[in-house]
């Protein structure tokens, strides 16, 4: 049976994952709609060693940019669901506030579920890679470029 401390817990973390998840999705969905551009990646030449690196890498940005594009459609598909029961008008942090009617608060613990199941298992992700590479997107041009092209390339 579950201790209230480690549901608290848990809820906590799921909190914070779907707080980076949902900051992840909307800036790299940024990205993809082109309202943040940056450099092109010039790589040049890639040493033998590097070029290992650099093909795992891209796998990484590559289940990032999925999970990312995946979880943007399951929060737009939740927020239409969530809109009418809020009245017409969603916070960006709703999923965060204590009180919520049920089943806004059923809403987003599916989200939750849903959006941990899509960066932990379907793409094999931890919660640490994912926030990794969100903030690295903020900091790193190249970067955003990368898995803006990753996300264009989804799109077919």
């Amino acid at each position: 049976m579950m201790t209230l401390s480690r549901c608290a817990s848990q809820r906590s973390l799921s909190r914070r994952l779907v707080q980076s998840l949902l900051v992840g999705s909307l800036s790299t969905m940024g990205l993809w709609a082109g309202l943040v551009a940056g450099p092109t990646l010039n790589l040049g030449r890639l040493e033998i060693g590097q070029s290992a690196a650099y093909a795992q890498d891209n796998s990484l940005i590559s289940r990032y940019a999925r999970a990312v594009w995946e979880v943007e459609k399951k929060r737009s598909y939740y927020y239409q669901m969530v809109k009418p029961l809020m009245g017409g008008s969603v916070p960006d942090d709703v999923c965060s506030r204590r009180g919520l009617p049920g089943q806004v608060q059923e809403i987003c613990n599916k989200f939750n579920a849903d959006s941990a199941d899509i960066v932990n298992e379907k793409y094999r992700l931890t919660n640490e890679q994912f926030n990794d590479l969100t903030r690295r997107q903020r900091e790193d041009p190249a970067l955003r470029d990368r898995i803006r092209q990753e996300l264009l390339r989804i799109q077919g």
